[in-house]
């Protein structure tokens, strides 16, 4: 598992090589809240690279 500073425009291949496990928790806030449209983004990139694999 990797978790601190992870941001959602991160590149996921680089995490790849180093974890099966992601906690982008904080990456997905503005304000201190979580931001819907951050998660839809995270979430459309991670199924992008899914497929792409």
């Amino acid at each position: 598992m990797i978790a601190g500073n992870i941001q959602i425009d991160d590149d996921l291949e680089n995490y790849k090589k180093i974890a099966d496990i992601i906690d982008i928790s904080g990456g997905l806030e503005t304000g201190g809240y979580k931001d819907i449209s951050k998660i839809e983004i995270f979430l459309n990139k991670v199924r992008d690279y899914k497929n792409e694999n």
